[in-house]
């Protein structure tokens, strides 16, 4: 299933803030490089939330209720992976992807268990600058060589993708740049997984998605078992930073497993509605005929709208009956 999603939260901007420094030098798992990786995750942090990130736009947690100095998954709301995905096409129709299975950006996956592995056959996308953290903002370059060349650094699409990390919210930017010598026909789309009450097993009957409109949304529950971290959650996607949402031309909505099983399958998109668990969807975008040389921007928006956590509402609850308390001694 994919996804080609690009996405403005209102009042978002790229602007780059020092944070605290007190989580200046923190690792937050899994935002670390595993023994066995061959790419590096970095947590950028937005005041009160950390977004774990890579040079290829795949994210694969998002702490976005706090910031947790160990591993938590009841504040883990992206488990399952935030993986975008390109291809383009010639004028003669042949179309050319990034090399892998999924055709993904990312040559790694976890599925939703958190043990990143990689995407079979990899990917062809070369790293020409590792992700860079400034702030709440991070940035990197990438870089998709043309089938026939014999010099990957000239001929191909380069892609600038810069990551915001601010109030409630994500905004990842993918500007694509035609470099094949010829005009070509741009795709993009991003495949997802929310976990708006955590990504513990018990928990996964908890969330609701759907997708109308363009926007994909993902909702919480506070009862029955689930973990009231975060109530709600949208995904859409622009062509410029800030613009209307774009409507998708191919758009799949189910859970993860059967997301991911569709991917690798490459079976036809399709809408199949609300569904109840562990929800993930994937979108899928035209971008549109390049001239060769041109450029063109695809932003992501991600938000999410927190709830307080139970020991905040614990408290809150003892703050509301002393002010009731306080208001009865007024009152006599």
């Amino acid at each position: 299933m994919r996804i080609r999603t690009l996405m403005c939260i209102g009042g978002l901007a790229l602007v780059g803030g020092l944070q605290s420094s007190a989580w200046a030098n923190q690792t937050y798992q899994p935002c670390v490089t595993a023994a066995t990786s061959t790419i590096e995750f970095k947590p950028i942090y937005g005041g009160n939330q950390v977004y774990c990130q890579s040079a290829y736009g795949w994210s694969d947690t998002w702490f976005a209720a706090s910031q947790p100095s160990t591993y938590n998954q009841q504040l883990d709301v992206l488990s399952g992976d935030n993986a975008p995905s390109f291809y383009y096409t010639k004028a003669s129709g042949e179309t050319v992807g990034s090399g892998n299975v999924y055709n993904l950006i990312s040559p790694w996956l976890d599925g939703g268990s958190l043990n990143a592995q990689p995407v079979p056959s990899g990917t062809d996308w070369i790293v020409t600058q590792d992700i860079t953290v400034n702030g709440n903002t991070g940035t990197s370059q990438i870089f998709l060589p043309t089938p026939e060349t014999t010099d990957p650094t000239t001929a191909g699409v380069s892609a600038t993708i810069t990551t915001v990390v601010l109030g409630s919210g994500i905004y990842e930017q993918f500007t694509f740049t035609n470099n094949t010598g010829a005009a070509i026909t741009m795709f993009f789309d991003d495949y997802y997984n929310f976990h708006p009450n955590g990504s513990l097993s018990n928990n996964t009957s908890c969330p609701t998605t759907s997708y109308a409109n363009g926007v994909v949304s993902t909702v919480g529950f506070t009862g029955g078992g689930c973990s009231p971290i975060v109530q709600n959650g949208t995904m859409y996607g622009s062509l410029t930073p800030g613009g209307a949402v774009v409507l998708p031309i191919g758009v799949a909505v189910d859970t993860t497993a059967n997301v991911l099983a569709d991917m690798a399958n490459g079976l036809p998109y399709s809408n199949n509605g609300p569904i109840k668990g562990d929800g993930a969807a994937d979108l899928l975008w035209g971008l549109g005929t390049i001239a060769d040389g041109a450029s063109v921007t695809f932003v992501v928006n991600k938000n999410f709208q927190r709830t307080p956590e139970p020991g905040t509402l614990a408290l809150l609850g003892l703050g509301l009956a002393g002010l009731a308390a306080l208001r009865r001694r007024k009152q006599n």
